[in-house]
């Protein structure tokens, strides 16, 4: 049975080492890859680079089972029956046997990588025209229309602090997920609460959030802005999980923070981000709704 076990697991990994070795993001090493399993969806996930991307994740994921689950495990019972041999030749070689078996599971899977990880570094693989190259996927799908609230002109900007002295500190947990603030832990007390819906939302498109949603830039703001709403605990810059790279998690972003109450800017220029003189890039720009933050 350990046997057909461990066979059944190196022809999986025969099969899904081509795809690792294109990985990007979902990095094995050193702790293993826990997911997400799916970081692209919705309609702007269609070219071969997303479905590549996507069998690196499970494949990474399963890698992660192999090596750093199942693995360990084997070890660990063939040790117990060397320790409950009582002494026997027999025991003590059916438990050698099956801590050999895992070892040696362990250095064709990480041989196999090596090789065909080297190779494609050194010839490269391209598909079409979204260049896939080893080790980094650069998916450039086809970008979404963005939602037509994102289009509309913000509210009239307020200065100064938080609203009649209310900021608060943004509660880092919400349900499905957390926050991990840059600069700043703060806002005025409608944007807290809202910011709490929204990674609440945005956690909702996913079956587990990993890594957390990156705040930015909060209050206090770390420089001068030029929207003053940064100024008073009003505006937030807000990044999807350093896990999730693709245009449909920015999307689903934006979504989230309108569903909740709150205006938002695409600041992704390669995602159909807005040119304004506001725009600083690589971010999304909520603020709360005109009425809602004002002092």
């Amino acid at each position: 049975m350990i046997k057909f076990l461990l066979g059944a697991v190196l022809v999986l990994i025969s099969i899904a080492l081509p795809f690792v070795a294109l990985a990007h993001n979902a990095s094995v090493w050193p702790t293993g890859y826990w997911g997400p399993l799916v970081a692209c969806d919705g309609q702007v996930c269609r070219s071969l680079c997303d479905l590549v991307d996507l069998g690196q994740h499970l494949t990474a994921f399963g890698i992660t089972l192999v090596i750093f689950a199942i693995a360990p495990i084997m070890v660990v019972y063939g040790g117990v029956k060397m320790m409950m041999s009582a002494g026997s030749p027999e025991g003590i070689k059916n438990g050698r046997g099956i801590i050999l078996n895992a070892v040696i599971g362990i250095a064709i899977a990480l041989g196999a990588y090596i090789i065909i990880s080297t190779f494609l570094f050194l010839i490269g693989a391209a598909t079409g025209g979204t260049g896939v190259q080893w080790p980094n996927i650069q998916c450039t799908p086809q970008v979404a229309p963005p939602p037509a609230a994102a289009e509309e002109p913000p509210p009239a900007a307020v200065s100064g602090a938080c609203p009649n002295g209310a900021c608060q500190v943004i509660n880092a947990s919400f349900e499905g997920g957390s926050f991990w603030f840059k600069n700043g832990s703060q806002a005025a007390t409608p944007m807290a609460n809202a910011l709490s819906c929204v990674g609440k939302e945005f956690a909702s498109n996913y079956v587990i959030l990993v890594q957390p949603i990156r705040i930015t830039e909060a209050y206090p703001p770390s420089s001068p802005h030029q929207d003053p709403r940064h100024g008073n605990g009003c505006a937030v810059d807000i990044t999807p999980p350093s896990n999730f790279t693709t245009c449909g998690a920015v999307q689903n972003l934006i979504q989230a923070a309108q569903t909740c109450g709150l205006y938002a800017l695409n600041e992704y220029p390669n995602c159909g981000g807005a040119e304004t003189e506001l725009t600083t890039g690589g971010h999304v720009h909520l603020e709360s709704s005109a009425g809602v933050c004002q002092g």
